[in-house]
């Protein structure tokens, strides 16, 4: 899962794994090997994305935030049959559309297809978790 963080300029970081902080230079760095070669591999979020995913806002002195851990801790939150019961409308609806009740426009099909599958790992992950 991803990692988010933020500079001490205020930039929002994320990356693939735990970044490390450097502490000299003031920023966050995630060391990879891309291509053979070992790179810093972090990636800049528009200001305010942190709070928007997490619900908290961060700063340089914190430490970075796990976001498979930090949003499954949100979800706990929720009581189990509350979740469920959320999901159940999306997979009536995947049913539906899978059974050809519900139609969409061919212009659509590939995007539509896409975002079902997405939905289906969406419904996978937080069942299994529940």
């Amino acid at each position: 899962m991803a990692w988010v963080a933020v500079d001490k300029d205020g930039d929002e970081i994320i990356c693939e794994g735990k970044p490390e902080r450097i502490v000299k230079h003031g920023y966050w760095e995630y060391l990879t090997t891309i291509e053979g070669e070992l790179m810093n591999f972090v990636m800049c979020l528009p200001k305010g994305s942190i709070k928007k995913i997490t619900g908290k806002e961060i700063s340089y002195k914190d430490e970075p935030i796990d976001l498979e851990n930090d949003l499954f801790n949100q979800t706990k939150l929720f009581d189990v049959p509350d979740i469920r019961n959320k999901l159940n409308p999306i997979n009536n609806i995947i049913s539906f559309i899978e059974s050809g009740l519900l139609t969409i426009d061919p212009k659509l099909k590939e995007i539509f297809e896409s975002e079902l599958k997405q939905a289906k790992e969406s419904i996978n992950y937080l069942s299994d978790r529940i």
